[in-house]
């Protein structure tokens, strides 16, 4: 920013002075114009009424005998004053006698007020007789205020001048002049240096002497400040030094994003934890989204969205795309809003490589929700499934199938627990063949198993699917050399006609169509019907055509 140009007290203060002498002589001479222009207009009147008492008599003789001579002297006479400009003289007999002066004056004699006076009868009867009017010359009025006010203005001028030249160098003298002083030695000292301001011998005991006392004071304490200062400045320079050493030798990825969510900072943790050796700084920090690093990039911007929401911590997984390993690697993130000095809104964030964790916690969940012998879903874990379905589905449509092995006790019973197991797992092998990959096959418990068919499909090719079921299960199952296993299954299935019919209601009702099957034989699979009872079907019976009778 260009600096001002600096313009000296002493120069202000002359200016100053000057402006206002200046003003006020005008000011004084205005008034003095006009209080003698006033005055003189009441002198002129005193002094017309003073005429027109010497002249009266005479010219009321003229209007009494209408001569015009004698009005001639009248007005010739009146006419010889300089205070006067108009005469007129008139009768009631109609008798009128006017003069005036030249009519160069003419133009300023309208503003002028003129006096009148009654002219009686000269043998005392007090008879109007008519009136002498008289007009004074304005001139004469606009001279003598002139004349008098030139010498009122020149006085008041002298008066004021000599007034502002002693005010003005007794203000330099102790005001000024020793802040003209003050001023320039304050102007260059510089920071941190030990000079300080002259003291003024004259204004010892004064306001100025006592502000050269206290900003010599206060350079003092700014000059300890300094030093104080220039210490701490050089403890921080070491601290920050620390601190850069070990944000970029920490083992976890730090990160400064714009609240757009690109990389503005960055640490060389980050880098290795993103697997981004290759990009050097400049590329990541110039407008490049670190959610492109992560394979739930939607998620990822979500929750730099809501720590901006809310202001507070937010915390979340995420896998690494684009790795060299063929394992994935998990990325624990924290981030939260920050906002800098200038108000500038930003994300601060830290990421840990949680991969074994994370690992460690899918696979307790992955044993929680799965039964170890045969892979499959267990129990809950099916429910949460038909669940989450019904949930994000506005019409929902699927059937439940209800199963479990014939002859699975006697096979267990005969060759022992191993070789049950081995029938368990190979039963579960052929259920998951048997559905679609979207289904959801799960093991309810001992030789119990359960399969739930996402949007079901038309009843033909669900009766399909059960008959394929019932037959693939009825096929040998080879247990070693010397060891082949056959057993059967009987199937319930319930379809959900309403939204309203939840899980453990398809169940019970799958279950009631499975135990009919063992009821009349076993192998075989049974429908519970939308008129509450269930029929039967077995792979060698005639397969169903009718689906009418089962929506």
């Amino acid at each position: 920013m260009a600096q001002k140009q600096f313009k000296s007290l002493q120069q202000k203060l002359l200016l100053s002075v000057l402006s206002v002498s200046l003003i006020l002589a005008v000011g004084a001479a205005t008034i003095s114009f006009i209080e003698e222009f006033e005055r003189s207009k009441s002198q002129t009147e005193i002094m017309l009424n003073q005429l027109l008492d010497t002249v009266e008599g005479t010219a009321a003789i003229a209007a009494f005998s209408n001569n015009a001579q004698i009005a001639q002297d009248v007005v010739n006479g009146l006419l010889k004053n300089d205070i006067v400009f108009r005469v007129r003289i008139k009768s009631d007999g109609g008798f009128i006698f006017e003069q005036a002066k030249n009519e160069a004056e003419s133009g300023k004699k309208l503003n002028e007020k003129e006096i009148e006076r009654p002219l009686y009868s000269p043998f005392g009867d007090g008879q109007l007789l008519g009136s002498i009017l008289v007009q004074p010359t304005a001139k004469f009025n606009l001279n003598e205020a002139q004349h008098s006010a030139e010498i009122n203005a020149l006085s008041s001028i002298a008066l004021i001048g000599v007034t502002a030249v002693i005010i003005l160098l007794l203000v330099r003298s102790n005001i000024s002049k020793p802040l003209s002083i003050v001023s320039n030695t304050l102007h260059a000292i510089k920071s941190g240096e030990k000079q300080r301001l002259p003291i003024l011998r004259k204004n010892t005991n004064d306001e100025l002497g006592r502000l050269v006392l206290d900003i010599n004071n206060l350079l003092d304490v700014l000059e300890s400040q300094f030093n104080e200062e220039h210490s701490l400045r050089q403890q921080i320079e070491s601290i920050e030094q620390q601190l850069r050493d070990i944000f970029n030798s920490s083992s976890a990825g730090l990160f400064l994003l714009d609240k757009y969510g690109n990389i503005r900072t960055l640490n060389a943790t980050l880098k290795k934890i993103l697997h981004a050796n290759h990009i050097d700084d400049a590329t990541l920090t110039h407008n490049y989204p670190i959610a492109s690093f992560f394979n739930e990039q939607t998620q990822f911007i979500a929750l730099l969205q809501s720590a901006l929401r809310s202001g507070r911590l937010e915390t979340k997984d995420f896998s690494l795309q684009n790795t060299s390993g063929p394992e994935t690697v998990w990325l624990h993130c924290l981030v939260s809003k920050v906002i800098d000095s200038s108000g500038k809104v930003g994300i601060e964030g830290v990421l840990f490589d949680v991969t074994q964790r994370v690992e460690n916690e899918l696979a307790i969940k992955h044993a929680a929700d799965h039964d170890p012998l045969t892979g499959l879903l267990r129990r809950q874990a099916a429910q949460a499934a038909f669940n989450r379905y019904m949930t994000s589905n506005k019409s929902p449509s699927l059937s439940i199938l209800l199963m479990d092995l014939d002859g699975f006790k006697k096979a267990n019973d005969t060759y022992g627990h191993l070789v049950g197991d081995k029938v368990l797992a190979i039963a579960a092998e052929r259920l998951l063949q048997s559905v679609r990959t979207t289904d959801i096959v799960a093991r309810l418990g001992g030789d119990e198993f359960l399969i739930i068919l996402i949007n079901q499909p038309p009843p033909v090719d669900r009766f399909e699917t059960a008959e394929k079921i019932v037959v693939s299960i009825q096929h040998p199952m080879s247990i070693d050399d010397d060891t082949i296993v056959k057993v059967g299954i009987s199937l319930g299935i319930a379809n959900m006609t309403h939204v309203h019919q939840d899980f453990e209601y398809l169940v019970k009702a799958a279950d009631e169509a499975m135990y009919e099957v063992k009821r009349k034989g076993k192998n075989g699979y049974c429908i519970y019907g939308s008129d509450m009872r269930v029929k039967l079907y077995r792979p060698d019976a005639a397969s169903p055509t009718q689906p009418e009778h089962w929506i």
